[in-house]
């Protein structure tokens, strides 16, 4: 595991099987929070897979290089594209690389904002080249607000009055749309504010690994349309709640099975079950369980949804209402389950929204 141990403005730093000494500048929260999040959430995330010996990753919020430096020297077949808006902590990133003899890293003193409707195709090959200053040209700067006494911390702004302890900032910041021009097979982000743009806008069919930190909640189906490989850790800060994403080793599908059961009526069965399909989510099935207590409310589940492909009609002996919903959740085959009664009306795109 990842320590280090502080001598004046520099620390050394043992990460990914590699030693190095980085200069964190003078603000003490950053240096603290830069270690934590390596030793606590990049560290224990990769060591529990095998990474190619080449390929490209994104660091947004680099800092002073907690992240970017160890993992470069422990990885020499790997770009790194590290992004850092503070110009005086962006000081101590090109300090270490230099100080390192890093050449695979290309630093940028740039920001990461929200995503923008058109980018310019020549930004991603400056990106790509490792051109700063011609990213720097193709930036706009935006509102940021600023911890005044940990001044690591920066969060995206707006037009209104900061939170208490913060000041505006204005920074050079590029769309975060712009980051999939580079094919990033890793993307590690600290971020606040910007997340769901960057997880909505960056993640691209070569990426494999994300991870970072959250300061607002994102709902897992972000990760809809990449969930068969892509491997996620993002904890929420403040609380004990993470987004991960995996492909399942058990051979689940990714998606929801809802199992409807109970002594409804056929109608009641029915309403509850259309109001489940409402919004024709194809992550979504229903397995609908009749256990012969409502005389024939089977025939009618199975005429109201003939050929209607994410609802599957099972039947079994009379039992109790958990022998029902046990039943269900065996004939289930997907990565997430939940049990409705068949004589409830639950709103549409409740579950959908709990994704």
């Amino acid at each position: 595991m990842s320590n280090a141990q502080a001598v004046h403005n520099t620390i050394r730093c043992h990460a990914f099987g590699r030693s190095c000494r980085l200069d964190h500048g003078e603000d003490e929260f950053h240096r603290e929070d830069g270690l934590w999040r390596l030793s606590a959430i990049y560290e224990p995330f990769l060591a529990s897979r095998t990474l190619p010996k080449t390929g490209n990753a994104v660091d947004v919020g680099a800092g002073f290089g907690a992240f970017s430096i160890p993992f470069a020297l422990a990885y020499p077949g790997w770009t790194i594209w590290s992004f850092e808006p503070d110009p005086h902590i962006f000081a101590a990133l090109q300090r270490n690389i230099e100080a390192q003899k890093v050449t695979n890293i290309r630093a940028f003193n740039i920001a990461i904002g929200p995503a923008r409707p058109i980018v310019a195709a020549g930004l991603g090959r400056a990106l790509r080249a490792g051109n700063a200053r011609a990213a720097g040209r193709a930036a706009r700067k935006r509102t940021f607000f600023q911890s005044e006494d940990k001044t690591g911390f920066v969060e995206l702004g707006h037009q209104g009055t900061p939170p208490d302890g913060f000041s505006k900032r204005g920074f050079a910041t590029l769309p975060a749309n712009v980051l999939s021009r580079l094919s990033a097979n890793l993307i590690k982000f600290v971020a606040p504010g910007c997340e769901q743009d960057i997880l909505k806008s960056a993640i691209t069919d070569q990426t494999r690994y994300v991870m970072g930190e959250l300061w607002q909640a994102v709902p897992s189906r972000i990760f809809a349309r990449h969930h068969h490989r892509l491997n996620a850790y993002l904890p929420l800060a403040g609380t004990r709640m993470a987004l991960r994403q995996g492909p399942d080793p058990s051979g689940r599908q990714n998606g929801l099975d809802i199992v409807v059961s109970g002594h409804g009526t056929a109608e009641q069965a029915i309403r509850c079950i259309r109001s489940l399909v409402a919004d024709r989510n194809k992550d979504i099935r229903v397995l609908a369980v009749d256990d012969g207590s409502v005389a024939n409310r089977a025939a009618a589940l199975r005429a109201a949804f003939r050929g209607q492909a994410n609802v599957e009609l099972h039947s079994k002996p009379k039992a109790t209402g958990a022998s029902a919903r046990n039943f269900g959740r065996m004939l289930s085959d997907r990565t997430h389950i939940a049990f409705v009664d068949a004589d409830t009306l639950p709103e549409v795109r409740l579950f959908s929204e709990l994704l």
